[in-house]
């Protein structure tokens, strides 16, 4: 239990990264991710949510964002602005 999702998102993002590891977050979205990230020596790659697509993100664009180093994946859903998800057809589209 902790008082809010900031000191979760702070244990998971110390758990998983490591210096030099890369983390694919939301933009816009929560400032934790990025600064969190950072603060643990990892790159942040942001992956944006454009406000022609509502808000979600492209899965090719997704696709082209994921490395060899890519550790860590943050997704927000459900969708609390700003960091649009949307499950049904993007996960459909992004298992291909």
């Amino acid at each position: 239990m902790t008082p809010g999702a900031k000191p979760i998102m702070f244990f998971i993002i110390l758990a998983l990264l490591n210096e030099g590891d890369e983390a694919i977050y939301p933009n816009p979205g929560f400032p934790i991710y990025e600064s969190m990230i950072n603060f643990v020596g990892a790159r942040p790659v942001a992956l944006p949510l454009r406000e022609e697509k509502n808000f979600r993100f492209d899965p090719d664009e997704f696709r082209s964002l994921v490395t060899d180093r890519t550790r860590l994946i943050i997704l927000n859903s459900p969708r609390i602005q700003p960091a649009g998800f949307s499950p049904s057809k993007t996960w459909r589209r992004w298992r291909r």
